[in-house]
């Protein structure tokens, strides 16, 4: 095998495959604009160096002009798609120098198939042999170049012309990231663009002996243009990750206010086991000063210690947990167990606000995968929301419903629904955005942290307005498979 074919092989395959990753970039985000262009840019070099190698193989005069011709085709398409790279990923370019420069060349694609054989070549006589990385290979013998190629000069000039004007604007911002990118892509753009023309320039013009090689220019632009790009999403990938942490943290300040707000509720369920130890110790001692104590009845009261004891440790540790949990554990997770231990978590806050919570769950839904501490702030925010709306309405209509579904084969559905004032219809859009209250001296954090929650286990979450009062908010997980907990 010849190192013509294992070279061009080569190129052609890591172009394939880094076309096809940026290409599966940009499907996940339709924003990202630059890995659309820098996918079409890659594509266009494979199509570079195809046409090269049949060039270099053929020995028709006739096949060797008209492959230039369509060479002329996606070489226009790899400029076009690297100016818009520089347009989007660096955002300082010029816009009608930009349309000029895609104009012109946009001209010289119509020029190259309607002038001459191609836009360098008006007609091919002969081809010749020589010896190209130790191979024969075919160049241009005897032919008539074409006076039209200077409109593809200028076309190149102006895309230079963009490429630095953009460079410098870009270095102007002062920021140390945005030179670098200036420096980095914009020098190799403009090194690798000159490379490109004067190579095409000298062989036409018979001042070199040897193959056409765009496509070597354009994968050194690849290169730098790539390194570039995958440091770009590694650095997404970072921030990904410090935002998930500041999340996680600001859900655990969400906790300790929620806390907060139920603090009086807190001391109340820890008062009751408390104060009745104490009752139960002071009788024990009534019953062991007297001559004859039953013992069977200080076993009794020890028994109702105990269970008080261990009924007011489990309180503090849901606390504790509550509290220190940040990071998500997903586990299996029982439907209405899940929403039981949240009812209890409110519960005495619920009866000192004369609040009745319901639950209407079926038995026969499957286990949600999910972290338990972070789905009970989720339902524990949206019941205490829904006895703040409920705190003018008649004790009577003072109600909180929790209810389950499965609206899809692996799909749970939670729906909790009052009976208070609503939304304003003004505040629905912006109901999930940070900041933004309709309760008085309310952070505006609760529900933008509960979407987030939500959706770091795969969900989505919603809230709509009652048709007749109250509000619904509905949250969706997903279901654990039968065999896969």
């Amino acid at each position: 095998m010849s190192w013509v074919t294992v070279i061009w092989s080569a190129g052609a395959g890591a172009c394939l495959m880094l076309g096809l990753i940026y290409l599966l970039v940009w499907s996940l985000n339709h924003r990202a604009w630059a890995s659309l262009c820098f996918s079409v840019m890659v594509f266009g070099v494979l199509g570079l160096a195809i046409m090269e190698i049949i060039t270099m193989r053929t020995e028709s005069p006739a096949v060797f002009g008209r492959t230039i011709q369509w060479t002329h085709l996606v070489y226009a398409i790899g400029v076009m798609s690297s100016l818009g790279f520089v347009h989007f990923y660096f955002g300082t370019g010029r816009k009608r120098l930009l349309a000029l420069a895609v104009g012109l060349r946009l001209l010289a694609v119509v020029a190259n198939f309607t002038t001459g054989l191609n836009l360098h070549i008006a007609a091919i006589h002969s081809l010749t042999n020589i010896t190209f990385l130790g191979e024969q290979v075919s160049i241009l013998g005897e032919w008539v170049p074409n006076p039209w190629m200077r409109l593809g000069w200028l076309a190149s000039l102006v895309q230079l012309w963009y490429v630095v004007d953009a460079s410098i604007r870009l270095w102007r911002t002062g920021v140390p990231e945005s030179r670098k990118r200036a420096v980095i892509i914009g020098g190799a753009l403009v090194i690798f663009i000159v490379l490109a023309v004067v190579n095409a320039a000298l062989v036409t013009t018979g001042v070199l002996r040897m193959p056409l090689l765009t496509s070597i220019p354009f994968l050194g632009m690849l290169l730098v243009m790539g390194y570039e790009l995958s440091r770009g999403v590694l650095r997404a990938a970072k921030l990904s990750d410090d935002l998930a942490q500041q999340r996680n943290e600001v859900a655990h300040l969400s906790r300790v206010t929620t806390l907060g707000e139920i603090s009086g509720s807190l001391a109340h369920e820890l008062g009751q086991p408390l104060g009745a130890i104490l009752t139960n110790t002071d009788s024990i001692e009534m019953l062991l000063q007297s001559p004859a104590p039953d013992l069977a009845e200080v076993r009794v009261i020890l028994a109702d210690i105990r269970r008080d004891d261990l009924r007011a440790s489990e309180i503090i540790h849901g606390m504790r947990a509550f509290l220190r949990r940040q990071d998500l554990d997903l586990q299996p997770l029982e439907v209405r167990c899940l929403a039981e231990e949240t009812v209890k978590l409110v519960s005495s806050d619920a009866s000192a606000r004369k609040t009745t919570v319901g639950l209407e769950i079926p038995p026969d839904l499957p286990l949600v995968r999910g972290d338990r501490i972070h789905l009970q702030q989720v339902l524990l925010n949206l019941l205490i929301n829904g006895m703040d709306a409920m705190s003018t309405c008649p004790v009577a209509d003072r109600r909180i419903t929790i209810r389950a579904a499965r609206p899809a084969p692996h799909i749970v559905e939670f729906i909790v629904s009052d009976a208070g004032v609503g939304i304003p219809p003004g505040d629905l859009d912006q109901i999930f955005t940070p900041f933004h209250t309709t309760k008085q001296g309310g952070l505006g954090l609760g529900l933008p942290i509960c979407r987030s929650i939500i959706e770091a286990h795969g969900g989505s979450i919603s809230l709509q307005n009652n048709p007749d009062r109250g509000t619904t908010a509905r949250f969706t997980l997903p279901a654990c498979q039968e065999g896969h907990p």
